[in-house]
């Protein structure tokens, strides 16, 4: 009785003459000057674009796509600023600056600043540098 590998390779010495055909066209193709067209072919330096780009487009992709999607939700939520409705209900300059007055009035009873501070006293009266400094021993 015949083994698998023998029956296996007796079908396929039939195939081995169309294998040797098939393997010359191809050397026949990639001979040495065709070769060397092919080479000049592809070590063309790529566009920027392609180089950028290429590596991996999907990433990209997916990249831009979260990207709109930030965008997206940046853009719902927030209001326009400039709509008629808000600029009916914003206060005049005038009662912005009553506003600021009311505060800051409020703020100086609550600290009790309304009392008059003692103002520092001037830059003669303070103590001089150490360099300047008289130096007074005490001698026992």
């Amino acid at each position: 009785m015949k083994t698998p590998r023998e029956l296996l390779l007796k079908r396929h010495e039939a195939a081995l003459p169309k294998l040797d055909a098939l393997r010359t066209r191809a050397g026949d193709f990639l001979s040495p000057s065709r070769a060397s067209q092919l080479s000049t072919l592809t070590s063309q330096p790529a566009s920027r674009w392609e180089r950028l780009f290429g590596p991996n487009p999907l990433a990209w992709a997916g990249l831009a796509a979260v990207w709109v999607v930030l965008l997206a939700v940046n853009r719902s939520g927030t209001e326009p600023a400039t709509s008629s409705a808000s600029r009916a209900s914003q206060p005049s300059e005038a009662a912005v600056a009553e506003i600021v007055r009311e505060n800051r009035r409020q703020m100086a009873e609550l600290l009790n600043l309304d009392e008059p501070q003692a103002a520092p006293p001037p830059r003669s009266e303070l103590h001089p540098k150490r360099s300047q400094r008289r130096e007074e021993f005490a001698v026992v």
